[in-house]
């Protein structure tokens, strides 16, 4: 059995504070789930390097800025839910695989 992390799901936690490039070192992670939070800033380009990811939920938290294409176009990604945040542009690519 391994020792690798696929799913991190911190749901309702009361996150605060912002996600960091770090993030993107989760390369083997498919579920990255932190809804209903208080995440702030922007969602890091570093995402895109999570290259096994199929689901990414950010939605109801107070992330800013631009969606990044690179995020969107992740190649397992199937559902990217994004909704209730205050982004300022959204990717055309993300259109196809969100949930916003």
């Amino acid at each position: 059995m391994g020792k690798t992390l696929n799913e991190l799901i911190l749901t309702n936690d009361n996150l605060t504070g912002c996600l960091l490039p770090q993030i993107g070192k989760l390369k083997e992670l498919t579920v990255f789930d932190v809804i209903f939070n208080n995440l702030q800033g922007p969602l890091p380009a570093e995402i895109s390097r999570m290259r096994s990811l199929e689901q990414l939920d950010v939605a109801h938290n107070r992330l800013t800025g631009e969606v990044p294409v690179a995020v969107c176009m992740l190649p397992r990604l199937q559902n990217f839910t994004y909704s209730y945040n205050y982004f300022t542009k959204e990717a055309l690519q993300c259109s196809r695989k969100c949930a916003n």
